[in-house]
């Protein structure tokens, strides 16, 4: 029997972007940490769109939307070597699926332009469902789709906060610290 790992996207198979620019443009990590919550909450909710998180923002904080899309659409970097790991495993019998907190059509782009759709067996973005990490309906909403008939259910996220309840649902949680370490946990 198979086992299913899920896996975060930001932070763990792809940078972290919108953190990384807060923290660059403001110095009070709460502030930064308020703002990015305030414009990509909604994002990741499917409640508004990649273009108008732009706009909000340009607007708001006196920045350039297209340069802020381009900030984001040019900071996309792909951990080669988790992904050809994920690319192991699934070799091996494993299910993949991709289960990010994120919004449309940004990281739809994302999957296309890289092609990266293929390499997981399924693909769950939060906009789509309108529920979010850490919410269990989230993950429910996964497994359902994935069915239950797995050996074993592992979620990989770099988020405390999103991998605090997962085990009500029967999923082992990973905090990402690293490649190296998943492959201890998770094996060769």
């Amino acid at each position: 029997m198979a086992r299913l790992i899920l896996t975060d996207c930001f932070g763990v198979l792809l940078d972290e972007i919108a953190p990384n620019w807060f923290r660059e443009h403001f110095n009070n990590p709460e502030k930064a940490k308020e703002l990015k919550d305030k414009y990509f909450v909604p994002f990741d909710l499917g409640e508004i769109s990649f273009e108008v998180v732009m706009e909000k923002m340009g607007e708001e904080l006196h920045f350039d939307p297209k340069e802020l899309s381009a900030y984001w659409r040019g900071n996309v970097r792909i951990d080669q070597n988790l992904l050809a790991y994920y690319d192991h495993l699934r070799e091996n019998g494993d299910i993949i699926a991709l289960a990010s907190n994120a919004g449309s059509p940004f990281l739809d782009d994302v999957l296309d332009q890289h092609d990266l759709r293929k390499r997981f067996d399924f693909v769950f973005i939060s906009c789509h469902f309108h529920i979010a990490k850490p919410d269990l309906r989230f993950y429910e909403a996964c497994l359902n789709e994935c069915g239950k008939d797995f050996e074993e259910i592992f979620m990989i996220d770099d988020s405390e906060k999103n991998l605090a309840h997962v085990k009500e649902l029967g999923i082992a949680p990973i905090l990402y610290k690293g490649l190296s370490d998943l492959k201890k946990i998770l094996g060769e």
